[in-house]
């Protein structure tokens, strides 16, 4: 049978072309057997699941149907949901659209299909005979809940099972076949259908391991979690798996599959079943000894993620012993087996756009002129609204960056910090962005500040601090340890700038919120000493009050914990080996912003600093809370730009650079699985 070709085609299924997408489907009875035949075809065609939607609209075309007319369309679209089966160790497959996401989903959603297309998926499934085209159509109906849903269970888990006997051998086709006819058995009870299928799960699986050739874990892997899945309590013992052969399958799959992400997958179905703690914490140290396994086997970055991951393993399963163990085998790795290698990226900006800002820093023939210039210079990550657009950005450019976890080491080699989430992921890209941004300020700065030695000289330390405290107006003992920074950077020390300046931005913070009237000390609490919150509560509390947010990222970048630069926390602990020049430049700047707003200190302030009591702790001068907080609000209030490119070529540019850098460093992380 063939449809007529004409004008005006039967009931609106077809025309010559130039389709409404939007024209809803009208079911004529009469297509149902060329319906079926088609589908009958398309299946039989079709080497794998995903290729029977084309060899529909192929085989359309031959009957003399519009593939793109309406009953084209509906056909197209059964053929084109996909069976998705669970992977990581987990058990089950449904039949959904692809893709389906929160604001999309093609072909439309089962649920929601107009009653005419149900009406169509009803005759084909009443027609058609190859075993996957029944299991496709009863399946969509039995979604759909329409009529009776045991009955389509049934027809689809006949039709699943025969589909996957008819396969040579297994692959996803077969496991995504045999899982999902478990899931529709299971659900509605159809308990002697459920024991073949799980039957033929076994011998499948079975087979593929013993095969000789390479068993692939994607198929292999959901096909056991369906059989070692927790039995339901209503399921009659007689189709319950054989708790000896699941174990035994189960013992192949993890001599089989010896990679540690499938060891894991295979001991966590393993753990599920035991209840004996001998037992398990056997299996806890068999996962382990995978994950080790492969580390052994791999170099480089790959041998060092294996070994994070048998670390944190075994910390979860309490194996204190092996923690210490494979935690010494981690630190022994030499950085240079590592293979770093470093990636560079530029992006061009005008020489002249460079000399217009650095000529502020001697453009008067006072140097204190200068070094007002440095401390209006605006924020060096930027605004942070425009930092957060320009993560999302490279996230869209960069798609590796946002699928591959972000991972910073230290500077011993060793791992210090992995996303562990999307929302890490996200701060992971806003701060390789803030990164970029900060450096290329850092390196104006720094150069900024040699130039403004070279044509002044350096100032003397008194005079320094005179200014930096405005005269008095502003904290001089914090100040005139700001000064001693700077005369530190100017010496060419940078490691003692930043030793001498990075502990006063915690003090300047102090000593504002305790002006605010902010109750942030914390009394001893039995053998807790009385202490006051540490830096990032500090910075938290200033930015609730009124801190401009950019300014507190960029604090909070600079100096805390990752994905930031740390180095607050590493100067504490002794990891820094070295300070640049441009970063104890951004820590010259983060430490000017903070102390050039305290208050000043009474005379007796500064005579307790002197004999080495806590300055902070004096009693401060009153000013007006509005002030202060005006000031927290706008550090910079006619800050001085960037000699960054304006518009859109320039946003492009940087968007670029970051993203190629970026994704430089997230290829070389990926030698994490790719290594042999």
């Amino acid at each position: 049978m063939t449809e007529p070709v004409g004008d005006e085609p039967p009931d609106g299924n077809t025309s010559a072309g130039g389709h409404d997408p939007n024209e809803p489907y009208r079911h004529d009875p009469a297509i149902a057997v060329m319906a079926a035949r088609l589908a009958n075809s398309a299946f039989e065609a079709a080497a794998r699941s995903w290729d029977v939607n084309e060899c529909l609209r192929a085989l359309a075309a031959q009957e003399g149907l519009d593939p793109d007319g309406l009953l084209g369309r509906e056909l197209f679209q059964a053929a084109s949901y996909r069976l998705r089966l669970d992977h990581g160790g987990k058990a089950g497959c449904a039949l959904r659209s692809s893709p389906d996401t929160d604001h999309y989903a093609w072909p439309p959603r089962i649920g929601v299909v107009e009653p005419d297309v149900v009406a169509l998926w009803r005759d084909v499934a009443g027609l058609v005979e190859h075993p996957a085209a029944i299991a496709r159509f009863h399946d969509l109906l039995f979604e759909r809940r329409h009529g009776r849903r045991d009955e389509h269970a049934t027809a689809a888990v006949q039709g699943y099972l025969a589909a996957a006997r008819s396969r040579s051998r297994a692959d996803l086709d077969v496991a995504a076949f045999l899982v999902r006819a478990w899931d529709l058995a299971r659900s509605v009870g159809l308990w002697g259908l459920l024991a073949d299928v799980q039957s033929e799960l076994h011998r499948q699986a079975q087979d593929a391991m013993s095969s000789g050739g390479a068993a692939l874990p994607g198929v292999v892997l959901p096909m056991i979690a369906a059989l070692a899945a927790p039995v339901p309590r209503r399921q009659p013992s007689a189709s319950v798996p054989d708790p000896a052969t699941v174990d035994l399958l189960l013992e192949t799959a993890f001599t089989t599959f010896r990679a540690g992400f499938l060891a894991s997958q295979v001991a966590a179905m393993m753990r599920a079943r035991a209840s004996d703690p001998v037992a398990i914490e056997q299996i806890n140290r068999r996962e382990v000894a995978a994950h080790r396994a492969e580390a052994k086997a791999s170099a480089g970055l790959a041998r060092q993620a294996h070994l994070a991951d048998a670390i944190e393993i075994a910390r979860a399963r309490g194996l204190t012993d092996l923690v210490r163990e494979v935690t010494a085998e981690l630190q022994a790795i030499p950085v240079r087996d590592l293979g770093l290698r470093r990636h560079s990226t530029s992006v061009r900006v005008p020489a002249d756009q460079v000399e217009r800002f650095l000529h502020g820093f001697t453009a008067s023939p006072e140097w204190r002129d200068g070094l007002r210039f440095f401390l209006n210079t605006d924020c060096p990550t930027g605004d942070l609204e425009q930092l957060r657009q320009q993560a999302h950005d490279l996230a869209r450019v960069a798609p590796l960056v946002s699928v591959i976890p972000l991972g910073l080491l230290g500077d011993d080699g060793l791992p210090r910090w992995t996303a562990q989430s999307p929302e890490e992921q996200e701060a992971g890209r806003m701060a390789t962005c803030a990164r970029i941004r900060a450096e290329s300020q850092g390196q104006l700065l720094a150069q900024g500040l040699q130039r403004l030695a070279e044509r002044y000289g350096v100032p003397d330390e008194a005079s320094l601090m005179a200014f930096l405290s405005e005269n008095g107006q502003s904290d001089s003992v914090l100040a005139a340890s700001l000064a001693r920074a700077f005369l530190h950077f100017w010496r060419g020390d940078y490691e003692a700038c930043a030793h001498v300046a990075v502990p006063k931005i915690e003090a300047a913070a102090r000593v504002l919120l305790r002006e605010l009237d902010e109750g942030i000390y914390k009394l001893q609490l039995g053998k807790d000493q009385g202490q006051y919150p540490m830096l990032y509560s500090l910075l938290k509390e200033l930015e609730k009050l009124a801190m401009d947010e950019s300014w507190t990222y960029f604090l909070r970048w600079l100096l805390l914990a990752r994905p930031g630069m740390n180095i607050r926390n590493d100067l504490a602990h002794g990891f820094t080996s070295g300070i640049s020049p441009v970063y104890a430049a951004l820590i010259l700047r983060a430490a000017a912003m903070l102390i050039t707003v305290t208050a000043p200190q009474s005379p007796s302030a500064a005579r307790s600093a002197a004999a080495d009591q806590p300055a902070d702790l004096a009693p401060l001068p009153h000013r007006d809370r509005d002030d202060i907080l005006g000031l927290l609000s706008h550090p910079v209030s006619s800050p001085v730009p960037a000699p960054w490119r304006d518009g859109l070529a320039g946003r492009a540019a940087g968007i670029t650079a970051t993203a190629l850098r970026a994704t430089a460093s997230v290829l070389q992380l990926a030698a994490r699985r790719l290594e042999p």
